[in-house]
C-alpha cells in the first residue's frame, strides 16, 4: 500500500544574478522532507482538545480522556490522565447506544402487543385480555389510548375476564449490577421492565392553597392508583 504524506519543501532561492558574465546564480539543491500525515493529524487533534479542556469552566474539574482509532491495532490518538479513575456517569450511554445500534440497527421498532381470545359477534372477549410488553422504552399513556381506539375499531366492546399487564418478556432483574441504592427516587434510575409506562416514573407536583393553613395541593402525572400519598403539607404565609 502506498503511504501518503505531506511534503514540506524547503526552498532556498537566489535573490539576484551573479555579477560576472551576466549568468544567473546557481540555485542550491532543493531539500525534501517527508512528514507522516497521521502524526500531523494527531498533533492537530491534541491541540484542539487541549484548547477545549483549557476552558476556565473546567479549572476545578478532574478531566480525563483516552481516544483510540478502532481497528488496525487500536492506535492511541489522544490521552490525558488515562490511568486515573473516574465515575463514568452518562458516558456509559455511549456504550449502551452503540450496543443497541450493533444489536438492532437504527430502524428497529419495539412492539407492545394486545393478546386474547377472538372477539365474538357481540364484540366480547370471553377470557382475559393481555397487554404484552417487549421492552419499549417510550410507551406513554397516549399510546394506550391509541391501542384502545384500534381495538374498538376492530369490534371489541367488552372483556369478560381481566386486563392483564404482562411484563414476563424480561427476567426478574429490575436493577442493574452496580446501580446506586440511594438513587431509587430518581427517574433516571427507574427499574427495568419489559412493560414500562411513562419511563416507569412519574412527576410529583405541588401547589399552594388559596390561603395559609390549608393543605398543599399534590398531583401525580400521570395519575395513578399505584401509590397512596399521605399529604401533610400545609400552605404557609408569603415569605415564611
Amino acid at each position: 500500500m502506498m503511504r501518503t504524506g505531506y511534503l514540506i519543501l524547503l526552498l532556498s532561492l537566489a535573490a539576484g544574478l551573479a555579477g560576472c558574465g551576466g549568468r544567473a546564480a546557481l540555485q542550491p539543491p532543493v531539500t525534501v522532507v517527508a512528514v507522516d500525515s497521521a502524526a500531523v493529524k494527531r498533533s492537530l487533534l491534541a491541540a484542539r482538545i487541549d484548547s477545549l479542556l483549557a476552558d476556565t469552566v473546567l479549572a476545578q474539574a478532574a478531566v480525563g480522556a483516552y481516544i483510540v482509532a478502532v481497528g488496525g491495532g487500536d492506535r492511541e490518538l489522544y490521552a490525558r490522565n488515562k490511568a486515573s479513575l473516574f465515575i463514568p456517569a452518562s458516558v456509559n450511554k455511549l456504550f449502551t447506544t452503540a450496543a443497541a445500534f450493533e444489536r438492532w440497527g437504527p430502524y428497529h421498532r419495539f412492539q407492545t402487543r394486545v393478546l386474547g381470545d377472538s372477539v365474538d359477534a357481540r364484540g366480547r372477549v370471553a377470557g382475559d385480555l393481555y397487554l404484552q410488553g417487549r421492552g419499549a422504552p417510550d410507551l406513554r399513556p397516549s399510546d394506550l389510548d391509541r391501542l384502545a381506539f384500534v381495538l374498538k375499531a376492530r369490534g371489541l366492546r367488552s372483556v369478560a375476564g381481566r386486563v392483564v399487564a404482562d411484563a414476563g418478556y424480561f427476567d426478574t432483574t429490575s436493577f442493574g449490577a452496580g446501580w446506586m441504592w440511594d438513587e431509587g427516587p430518581y427517574a433516571y434510575n427507574a427499574p427495568v421492565s419489559a412493560l414500562s409506562l411513562g419511563g416507569n416514573a412519574f412527576d410529583l407536583g405541588f401547589a399552594p392553597a388559596s390561603r395559609p393553613g390549608l393543605p398543599v395541593g399534590v398531583e401525580l402525572d400521570p395519575p395513578s392508583g399505584y401509590f397512596a400519598l399521605e399529604n401533610r403539607g400545609v400552605t404557609g404565609r408569603d415569605g415564611a
